[in-house]
């Protein structure tokens, strides 16, 4: 493009007056604050956290004078439109996932499905954001501008990214009446965002830092020509560099790719030339045949960049979770300073595992409390069961999603608090983002909160700002789908009690992954054995009964269990011990009478309880000491480890597991068994493994200890992807006589074995 292209970025003004608006009667008097907009006539920009006088605390050795990311995808061409904002959005976005070994190096992500989707709004899946959007207001939706906050609003609702293939932007470029099917907006994207870090740059080093941890940082200049030190239109094969020394806001998204601290101050335009040297080196969306092969030079000094805000995008798989409970459909909004807590009720739509929640911050140092509550009151978000709580220190302003550290059960119907505690670093309330009406000359931004979605907390009462103002908290709720319920396994299918005595029946769901449900209990003979709610069952008279436990709601899926009653036998005759020991009689030639074995044991009846039988292939069994999963893969011989327990940071891979009294062999480890944990720092793999499974510990991120005792392992049995995206400094250890062999299973994987 050969013009400089209106970028509309946000800004968080302070309106609020310090005064309160007081509602109608039939609100019950509530007052709530009046929130303050997000303005689109300047940068939205966040403190310094270096200058806060509390520094990042960094690891590892110093950063490179210069640097340059390997991870950037090809220079693209926004045409003449202003869709600037989306193709440096895409470019950091790609990084990102190539760096995290979720695309390959020629990926390429569509912008027109950001810019088109932006301005043709679409309800998510579960309808949570229906009627919400932003309505651009010019004929020409790519000419409308934009800033990557708003693309951030809406690729963390799942909308979006796709491939260029799904929406190739040479298609709006020839027509602009162009549409994309709804289908486009959230049932084709290839990843999803988990985290945007939205950062000063004054913060020098950290962007420096960000961009070799996040691939590439998304950001703004003040494009003009007077600043470049050459023709920037004219001299398209020469490299060009940038510095603008006044305070104007930013009106072109580039990708910064790297930079170099000798970057001399003469490469500048004489007139325009920066005191000290040093520049970052960016990536155009003007195509290669501007500046030098579509790069320039930036200086560090630039004022309109300096003062603004870097993005990074950290992107998880697609399917790492299955649904996403939301109701801020918008891209824009406002926000309530000073809040601290802000809610969001949902009801589940399926039996599903409550796994993570997302949430912004407004700015740096935030610490926070997210707390779920389940089967909550109308109108009161910490109310019913608290099921959930974890504290998290977060760093930079920006989107988070926050794991659990155990999942949360919800069955279809139930309702479901996220309760989001914010504060700053010196323990005062923080600012919540919230989704709301609100018009501009640009656009509006369209909400349509329903009553009992939205919660904030003012002056200790949660009020209702969905019913109040139609706004929405912007807060995620993640979860997977669980697994149907295909059995119940009873401890024991037979045994025999005494009369008067008790024992308590074990009941399993299977598959483990299922939501556990409430049990029915009964017998076939009450006068024989009597069973209670939690499975005990009281020998009542001698006989025999089946005890039967039912899964409530299901009459199909049941489990058995025959118990008989007996007495004990009574004794016949009493045996002292003078007669087992009396000596032979002289007089008669008596012999000698040893205690035999059958006289010297107790006539009380023996009771056999049968042992389990073997589990058949392919079942998925749970170790109940250490919540670890396997499925069988050979009956009654060996297993293979299928999930590790979540918030384990260290786990060992036994080589045998006994479940229900049978010994297995441990032989291999599953696919995917530890994909994306982002806990895993040290495991241990057992002696018997002789395979591993295809991603097994992808993108395992902060596992950097791996203990290898087995020396059964094979390049052709350790699956693609096995130990792609693990700690890139991870050590491995293996047995000294598998050195040679394993160094070239794990080659590019590890820096040392």
């Amino acid at each position: 493009m050969r013009r400089s292209i209106l970028i509309v970025c946000l800004a968080m003004i302070l309106l609020w007056n310090g005064k309160e608006m007081l509602y109608a009667a039939e609100r019950n008097d509530d007052t709530i604050l009046q929130p303050s907009s997000y303005r689109g006539e300047e940068e939205f920009s966040v403190d310094s956290i270096e200058k806060s006088g509390i520094p990042r605390q960094r690891s590892g050795t110093n950063l490179e004078t210069s640097y340059v990311s390997p991870y950037i995808t090809s220079v693209k061409n926004q045409g003449s439109y202003g869709t600037c904002w989306a193709f440096s959005m895409v470019a950091a976005a790609e990084a990102n996932m190539i760096k995290k070994g979720l695309a390959s190096k020629d990926v390429d992500l569509s912008e027109w499905q950001i810019v088109y989707f932006m301005a043709h709004s679409v309800a998510d899946p579960l309808g949570g954001t229906a009627g919400d959007g932003l309505v651009i207001k010019s004929d020409n939706y790519l000419n409308a501008g934009g800033n990557q906050q708003l693309g951030i609003f809406q690729v963390a609702n799942w909308c979006g990214l796709v491939d260029e293939e799904t929406a190739p932007y040479t298609i709006p470029c020839e027509d602009l009446s162009a549409k994309l099917p709804d289908e486009a907006a959230y049932s084709r994207d290839v990843a999803h965002l988990e985290n945007s870090y939205w950062v000063s740059m004054q913060d020098k080093e950290i962007i420096k830092q960000l961009i070799k941890e996040y691939g590439a940082c998304g950001a703004a200049y003040y494009s003009d020509g007077k600043y470049y030190n050459k023709n920037y239109y004219y001299n398209t094969a020469e490299e060009l560099a940038m510095y603008c020394p006044e305070d104007v806001g930013a009106n072109h998204g580039i990708t910064i790719v790297g930079w170099d601290d000798n970057y001399s101050r003469e490469n500048f335009n004489e007139k325009y030339r920066p005191e000290g040297d040093g520049a970052w080196y960016c990536k155009n969306s003007w195509g290669t045949q501007w500046s030098k092969d579509g790069y320039f030079w930036i200086s560090y000094e630039d004022v309109p960049l300096s003062t603004s805000s870097g993005y990074f995008y950290d992107y998880g798989a697609s399917d790492n979770y299955d649904h996403n409970y939301q109701y801020d459909g918008g891209a824009w909004g406002q926000y309530y300073p000073s809040i601290g807590y802000e809610a969001n009720i949902y009801q589940a739509k399926g039996d599903e595992w409550l796994r993570a929640v997302g949430f912004y911050t407004q700015n740096t140092r935030y610490q926070c409390t997210v707390s779920i509550y389940k089967n909550c009151e109308e109108g009161r978000p910490t109310s019913g069961e608290l099921v959930a709580t974890k504290k998290v220190d977060l760093l930079y302003a920006g989107f988070h999603t926050v794991e659990l550290e155990e999942a949360v059960s919800l069955c279809e119907g139930d309702s479901f608090s996220v309760v989001i505690n914010q504060t700053t670093a010196d323990g005062a309330a923080a600012n919540i983002f919230v989704d709301s009406g609100i018009k501009d000359t640009w656009c509006e931004n369209v909400s349509t909160a329903q009553e009992g979605q939205s919660y904030i907390l003012h002056n200790d009462k949660w009020l209702d700002i969905g019913a109040l103002r139609s706004q929405n908290c912007r807060i995620k709720a993640y979860t997977d789908d669980a697994a149907q319920v295909r059995e119940i396994r009873l401890d024991c299918s037979a045994f025999s009690l005494y009369e008067g005595e008790s024992r308590k029946l074990g009941a399993t769901i299977l598959p483990a992954e299922a939501i556990p449900k409430s049990m029915i209990w009964s017998s076939s003979d009450e006068n024989v054995v009597m069973v209670s709610e939690d499975g005990t069952v009281t020998a009542k008279g001698c006989g025999e009964a089946v005890i039967t436990c039912r899964l409530s709601g299901e009459n199909d899926i049941k489990a058995v269990c025959t118990i008989t009653v007996v007495q004990p036998e009574e004794e016949s005759s009493e045996t002292t011990d003078e007669q087992l020991t009396k000596a032979p009689s002289e007089s008669t030639g008596e012999k000698s009478e040893k205690p035999t074995e059958a006289a010297s044991e107790s006539t009380e009846a023996k009771i056999e309880i049968p042992t389990g039988s073997y589990h058949p292939k392919g079942e998925i069994l749970t170790d109940r000491s250490t919540k670890a999963r396997y499925k069988v893969t050979k009956t009654g011989e060996a297993v293979e480890y299928m999930k590790a327990p979540s918030g384990k940071t260290s786990i060992t891979i036994p080589a045998t597991v006994k479940i229900d009294g049978i010994s297995y062999k441990v032989t291999s480890i599953g696919a995917n068994a530890f994909k994306n944990n982002k806990k895993i720092k040290k495991v241990v793999i057992g002696k018997n493994v002789t395979a591993v499974g295809k991603k097994a510990f992808y993108n395992c991120k902060n596992l950097s200890m791996i203990m290898i005792k087995t020396s059964k392992l094979t390049i052709k049995r350790v699956g693609s992807k096995a130990f792609k995206g693990i700690y890139s400094k991870a050590v491995i250890k293996v047995p000294k006589k598998k050195q040679k062999e394993y160094r070239m299973i794990f080659k590019s994987k590890v820096q040392s074995i």
